[in-house]
């Protein structure tokens, strides 16, 4: 089951899920999560917390932040989080995530999604089956 959810639910249930995902995806050592963020983006409606379920267990889960583009008169979403299981990759998981997402986030006026990915995890050919296209490049240094 895809559905929205809260934020504090998500953060309830998934520790184990956002430690693999880190695990996975980077080298910045274990997850320190700023809860008292979220929970302000979350209360002032800056966050977008969608997740998938199997047999009432979370298996998947996109967060995206909301809001202004600061160029350009526009309200603007960015990922923040996207996992999804390896036992539920390549099922669809992904791409239900995305979709879900992409339909609230056009209801709540959204006018352009932005949506990043490390370069060893890749999944253009999902973002592109999704409508996206590559726009931006961002390095980094760490300091």
């Amino acid at each position: 089951m895809i559905q929205l959810e809260s934020f504090a639910t998500l953060n309830a249930e998934a520790q184990a899920l956002f430690e693999a995902h880190a695990a996975e995806v980077t080298t910045n050592g274990p997850v320190a999560l700023d809860l008292g963020a979220y929970q302000e983006l979350e209360r002032r409606g800056a966050l977008v917390v969608v997740t998938a379920r199997k047999a009432g267990k979370i298996i998947g889960y996109l967060v995206l932040k909301l809001g202004r583009d600061i160029h350009f008169d526009q309200r603007v979403a960015a990922s923040d989080m996207f996992f999804v299981t390896s036992e539920a990759r390549r099922s669809g998981v992904g791409r239900e995530l995305i979709s879900k997402a992409l339909a609230h986030l056009d209801w709540l006026g959204i006018d352009r999604v932005f949506f990043g990915m490390k370069i060893r995890h890749q999944f253009r050919k999902l973002l592109r089956s999704e409508g996206f296209a590559p726009d931006e490049e961002i390095w980094v240094k760490e300091l």
